[in-house]
């Protein structure tokens, strides 16, 4: 019973509950990173997107904007299907990967890069690669943070609100707050000055 709290989530989860949540902004990070791949000169890009064992909402959004973004600016014969094996599927990761044969390829996580290299794909000189998902280690590869501290900094202060004015229980009209990732350049993309368009 949730009538005597006052609730903000900070994802969205397995099942839909009626929160007001703050989130990613999974579009945004999608179409960054497809505009930055075209502009250095990457023709067939790849989304090694993954999906996870139940499938989230999170994951509609990723193959959805990706689909999206292919079939408005991308000619045909640089379209490549979205990988949707398990995100932690190294072996079917890599028969997609040999399969297609993409320019770059945007990761859903960091690992995806470490199953490349490990094939002997030379990053950025074969493949270029970006990762959705950084975390303050991966230094050197290009990608995203999720900009946690700004969505515990936006719950807090909707939760303050909520909490001052008595707001309680399940929302009727569920808002979404969507914080935008932050872009990290890194060394496994070539430079904008090399785009060989």
């Amino acid at each position: 019973d949730w009538r005597p709290f006052s609730v903000v989530q900070c994802a969205r989860y397995r099942a839909e509950y009626p929160f007001h949540t703050v989130r990613p902004n999974i579009f945004q990070s999608i179409k960054q990173a497809f505009t930055t791949l075209r502009k250095r000169g990457y023709k067939r890009i790849g989304f090694a997107l993954g999906r996870h064992e139940i499938l989230l909402e999170d994951d509609e959004d990723r193959h959805g904007t990706a689909f999206a973004l292919e079939q408005a600016y991308l000619p045909k014969k640089d379209r490549l299907p979205v990988y949707l094996g398990a995100i932690e599927d190294k072996k079917a990761f890599l028969h997609w990967f040999h399969a297609h044969r993409p320019d770059a390829v945007v990761g859903f996580r960091v690992g995806q890069y470490w199953y490349l290299r490990d094939e002997g794909i030379r990053i950025p000189e074969q493949v270029g690669f970006a990762s959705l998902h950084l975390s303050e280690k991966d230094t050197e590869i290009a990608g995203f943070h999720q900009n946690a501290e700004e969505i515990a900094r936006q719950s807090i202060q909707m939760l303050d609100q909520f909490i001052r004015n008595r707001q309680r229980g399940p929302a009727t009209h569920p808002m979404h707050l969507l914080i935008p990732s932050r872009w990290q350049e890194g060394r496994t993309l070539r430079p904008e000055s090399e785009n060989r368009n």
